[in-house]
């Protein structure tokens, strides 16, 4: 009797088993005759080099999906298009897409598509076990995104960054907060902001690229030709506007100092690989990029600093006599319930802080200042406070509290006597 249940249940296993594979079949057959008819209309354009044909073949897709999966796949086209294109932080921003749509690779997508990570041989996870399947198994080996890793695109672009040469001991002029060039007096033109252009090497370094032949049958020379194509577009993105001379991305290892950052510039090994900057129309500075990554500028008289206005940042200043008795700087003050971190000193400048009558404050006037940013994002949008308390770390905190408490009472006090007052008018 017992051997009959057993049995039963064995076949009720196998015969759910069957139906769930049933289900799972159509769904991925649904896939991939969807991802095969777009990949069909984007390849005829992407391999006869009409590139931007091709995007937007995948941005008319993209505009209008609304399955997970199916937008996944388009995105990765995306990337691998405007990468090509030399349009490298759009591409990276489709990296990040990716990441969102998979929350970081936990779905649909189970790790970074690289080749050796990819297709039915590569990938550990498989698409017929309970929804645990992985998109890279619908995918072609071409439609890996290798060329967009760190390590990749460090061989081909490299991040030059512009300083001010310090005419001190010091090597260059430290840009404590974000800040923008213009001229001292407004000229008769009305120009007022200070402009740069990048020139990049001569079109003709590139003949040896235009020139060379791959084969598409293997994956090392797809992928060396979109390096190839991405370095000879993004050359001529180079030379088709003049950019506001600005000093708001921090310098590699940096908390609080800032430069001007060129982004992305092709590497190029010929003799001729020259890149020219070209400085409010009269100053000219020439670099190669094979290894140096800052450039250093002189100051015009006629230049003056302003600060750079971020739509996307709030500043908030705090008097450093605060943090005097203090080893750790980030226990005076809570910003948000969370104690402070990172905090920039700034030198005292009297128009930066603008309070009066100093020595109504215990802590005096401010030597220096203590700067804090609030970058906006899609998290704290909406936010409509923002709460900034002073805790029991600062060393004066028990007596600024009395000062509080006895500014109460007085203001009581005040307020009964009043009361009293017209009481026995």
């Amino acid at each position: 009797m017992m051997k009959i249940v057993v049995i039963k249940l064995l076949l009720s296993c196998i015969l759910m088993l069957n139906i769930l594979i049933g289900q799972n079949k159509p769904e991925y057959n649904r896939i991939e005759k969807e991802i095969t008819g777009i990949r069909e209309k984007f390849i005829n354009d992407y391999n006869n080099e009409k590139f931007k044909e091709a995007l937007n073949v995948v941005v008319q897709r993209y505009g209008n999906e609304s399955d997970t999966t199916i937008l996944i796949y388009v995105t990765i086209l995306k990337a691998k298009t405007n990468y090509i294109l030399g349009n490298i932080e759009e591409a990276l921003s489709n990296i990040e897409s990716i990441k969102e749509l998979t929350h970081d690779y936990s779905r649909i997508v189970r790790h970074p598509l690289l080749p050796d990570e990819m297709g039915k041989m590569n990938c550990k996870v498989h698409e017929h076990k309970s929804n645990n399947f992985c998109l890279c198994q619908y995918l072609d080996e071409r439609e890996n995104l290798e060329t967009l890793t760190e390590e990749s695109l460090s061989q081909y672009f490299i991040d030059v960054y512009v300083v001010i040469k310090d005419t001190s001991d010091n090597d260059y002029r430290e840009m404590i907060s974000k800040s923008q060039v213009e001229n001292s007096s407004v000229k008769e033109d009305g120009k007022k902001y200070v402009y740069y252009e990048l020139e990049p090497p001569p079109d003709e370094v590139f003949k040896t690229l235009k020139n060379k032949r791959y084969d598409f049958k293997l994956l090392n020379e797809v992928i060396e030709y979109e390096n190839d194509r991405a370095l000879i577009n993004r050359r001529k993105k180079l030379t088709t506007s003049k950019e506001r001379l600005t000093f708001t991305e921090l310098l590699p290892g940096e908390k609080s100092n800032f430069a001007l950052k060129l982004k992305y510039l092709p590497r190029f090994k010929a003799k001729k690989a020259i890149y020219t900057l070209l400085i409010d129309k009269k100053y000219k500075y020439s670099f190669m990029v094979n290894k140096k990554k800052k450039i250093y500028i002189y100051w015009d008289d006629a230049w003056k600093l302003a600060d750079y206005k971020d739509n996307e940042r709030i500043i908030f200043y705090f008097p450093d006599t605060y943090h005097k008795k203090i080893n750790n700087y980030d226990q005076a003050f809570k910003f948000d319930s969370d104690y402070i971190e990172d905090l920039y000193m700034q030198k005292y400048i009297d128009e930066t802080w603008s309070l009066e009558d100093y020595n109504r404050y215990s802590y005096g006037k401010p030597d220096s200042l203590i700067q804090q940013d609030l970058i906006i994002n899609d998290y704290n949008l909406n936010q409509k406070s923002i709460e900034i308390e002073l805790t029991d770390k600062y060393e004066h905190y028990d007596k600024e509290v009395r000062k509080m408490k006895l500014s109460r009472l007085f203001l009581y006090g005040c307020i009964f006597t009043s009361i009293i007052v017209m009481s026995s008018l």
